[in-house]
Formats: C-alpha cells, structure tokens, sequence
C-alpha cells in the first residue's frame, strides 16, 4: 500500500506562510512528522501562492533536506512541473 502525506501544501495557512517567508521550518516538521507516521511520498504542492517554478523547487529542497522519503510533485503547471522535476531525488511520483 502506498501513503502519500499531504500536508505540505499552501493551501494550509502555515505553509503559505512559510513559503512566503521562505522559512524551512514548518515545511521541514510536517516533512518529519509524515515520514514518521509512514508515509511513502510527500506530496508537496504550491497551490496559487506563486507561478514561480523557483518557489516549487525551493518547497522540494526544504522537504529532501528533512527527510530521505521521496517526493510527488502536485502541480497543474507544466513549466513548474518541469524544474521541480530537475531537483528531486529519483524515485518521485508526479
């Protein structure tokens, strides 16, 4: 069975918050907290906050600096879609 942990995304105010701030912090404890209760992907979406594959690709570093559990990039925008891709680890799921 697969675990996808959905809560580093910017539709929670924290999150939104942290991305604005670029404060790794809240990002880096939910990241934490998933692995820990067993997830097998992080789902990290950044949602309407920015068009800026930068803020995606920041959000992907923050999260792999925590943890080693692989990322699935949640995005609707081929171009963040594109870069976010280049910074994961392998074993991401789109």
């Amino acid at each position: 069975m697969i675990f996808i942990g959905e809560r580093i995304n910017t539709g929670f105010k924290d999150i939104k918050q942290a991305v604005t701030d670029k404060n790794p912090a809240p990002l880096q404890d939910w990241a934490n907290k998933q692995a820990a209760a067993g997830a097998t992907f992080l789902d990290v979406n950044l949602g309407a906050v920015s068009a800026d594959p930068a803020d995606m690709c920041w959000m992907v570093e923050t999260v792999q600096e925590a943890v080693e559990t692989p990322i699935c990039i949640d995005t609707n925008k081929p171009e963040i879609l594109t870069e976010a891709i280049k910074v994961c680890r392998p074993g991401m799921l789109i």
